[in-house]
């Protein structure tokens, strides 16, 4: 056989060759090529040459051996958006385990504590957390090797980050495996907590998350809190679902709180929420628009309360509420909060609205809705909040230094 100009004899086992050469052409010459290389025979500069060789004849059969790699061990890949509760899970379980060592490049935030130390030690109140925030990084679970790949697109108007884990194997298996972790620990952190969501563009983002506050600690009048509490209560009774499920009708329940600021409204929903083990979802309406109003709803889960604050900036939309705009002003009637009335009222009876839904409107002035949002089939019950008596003062009082029963 010849090879860069030498002679080189055949070894007594070569007739072996020619099968292997069947498979993979040209292994003799590689293989003659790779000892030539290493025997020491040749010069150095012959040797880089040599190896330039071998690198272009060997490329071919690289990327075959890596076809064949993949064909066998394939890359499985979950992606997760940033904006939905999946990406907490995920952050929340690479803080608990402090798998971010290799990230080399990381956000640093003030975040909440993963663990069951005293929330009342100085020394932990604001703990500092790490977390994965451009490039790749690598972590171990359950002696297997994944990869966390997060990337971010200045899209001018905000920043889109994209967050996807892989997993090199014959099965998914361990991926699943994975998020079925995050999930059961990320339960296992909001147990008795209740997740309040505010929007944010046309995304939800995680505002707080609380003890579950117990109706009784809202101290209200009593007739109003159990006139409220008992009307959720038959209507998410299976037997009134099957009720409404047999007639055709949306099943959906409206309620507006309605008095003074101050006077519990706010609190007194996040209160149901946590009785009925429940997320609330606040839209503030003075921060959207039309599209982002719609975005927010068809993005809302099957099971949560929805709160609107201040709706009254709505009815700033109806014609006996507004000002009529000058003839060269072509801009559409909205409230102040840019999101219009129309909007609103084909939300609240969109099909998006139509299957287990409980909202709650809030209004600091009744006056000033427009009937059109508070007639019923939109507003099932209306609540008024009224500034404290003499009765709820001393039971305030009484709670505080305890005793207090509802």
């Amino acid at each position: 056989m010849m090879l860069l100009g030498r002679q080189i004899p055949l070894e007594a086992g070569s007739q072996q060759l020619p099968m292997v050469e069947l498979l993979i052409p040209g292994f003799a010459i590689i293989s003659n090529a790779i000892s030539q290389i290493f025997s020491g025979q040749l010069s150095g500069c012959t040797q880089i040459l040599c190896l330039f060789v071998l690198g272009a004849l060997s490329k071919p059969y690289l990327f075959q051996l890596r076809d064949w790699f993949l064909e066998f061990f394939q890359e499985w890949t979950v992606h997760i958006r940033p904006y939905e509760e999946t990406y907490n899970m995920v952050q929340g379980w690479i803080l608990f385990h402090k798998s971010d060592c290799t990230a080399r490049s990381v956000l640093v935030t003030i975040g909440a504590r993963q663990d069951n130390e005293d929330k009342f030690n100085t020394c932990s109140k604001k703990p500092l957390s790490y977390l994965p925030w451009e490039g790749v990084f690598y972590f171990w679970y359950k002696r297997n090797l994944l990869i966390y790949r997060t990337t971010h697109t200045d899209l001018g108007f905000r920043i889109e980050e994209k967050v996807s884990i892989s997993y090199i194997s014959r099965s998914p298996s361990i991926l699943k495996d994975f998020i079925s972790e995050c999930h059961r620990q990320y339960l296992k952190t909001l147990r008795n907590k209740t997740i309040i969501y505010r929007n944010q563009g046309n995304n939800w983002k995680i505002d707080a998350t609380v003890d579950t506050r117990p109706l009784s600690t809202v101290i209200l009048n009593k007739c109003l809190k159990e006139k409220v509490v008992r009307d959720l209560a038959k209507f998410l009774d299976p037997e009134t679902r099957r009720w409404y499920s047999d007639r055709r009708i949306p099943y959906k329940r409206g309620y507006l709180f309605y008095g003074p600021p101050g006077t519990g409204k706010t609190s007194f929903s996040i209160s149901i929420a946590g009785e009925l083990d429940m997320n609330i979802y606040i839209f503030s309406i003075p921060n959207i628009d039309d599209r982002n109003l719609k975005d927010l709803f068809a993005s809302l889960p099957e099971r949560y309360i929805t709160l609107l604050e201040d709706i009254d900036v709505i009815g700033a939309a109806s014609p006996q509420h507004f000002n009529p705009p000058e003839p060269h002003n072509n801009t559409a009637i909205r409230s102040s909060g840019g999101v219009s009335l129309s909007s609103v009222l084909n939300t609240l009876d969109g099909v998006s609205s139509q299957v287990n839904r409980i909202f709650i409107l809030t209004t600091n002035h009744l006056h000033k809705l427009d009937k059109a949002i508070i007639r019923p089939g939109r507003v099932d019950i209306k609540a008024e909040f009224e500034l404290a008596s003499k009765p709820i003062a001393k039971a305030m009082f009484t709670y505080m230094l305890g005793g207090y029963q509802s």
